[in-house]
């Protein structure tokens, strides 16, 4: 098993969807990694999206943008293709 943490800021509010009798809330954070490649600093910036299941939604408004959040949990990723292709 793999398990994933991280900490970063949200980029917009968590948003919440009713499934069933459970809501599912959804967050975005942006992770920066700065690193030197031909002597020149490069920054790269990996969106994290996370999902997760809990009883109620009150705990979308404590997450709002610009809060710092800790997120641990197993990742999967999953592949889109843009319009280019």
């Amino acid at each position: 098993m793999i398990k994933l943490q991280l900490i970063g800021k949200l980029a917009k509010d968590a948003t919440a969807k009713a499934v069933g009798d459970r809501y599912v809330v959804e967050l975005n954070v942006p992770i920066n990694e700065r690193y030197k490649s031909n002597g020149e600093v490069q920054e790269r910036t990996t969106w994290v999206r996370a999902s997760y299941f809990v009883k109620t939604d009150n705990i979308v408004k404590f997450l709002t943008k610009g809060t710092t959040v800790f997120l641990e949990g197993r990742p999967v990723a999953n592949a889109y293709k843009t319009k280019d292709g």
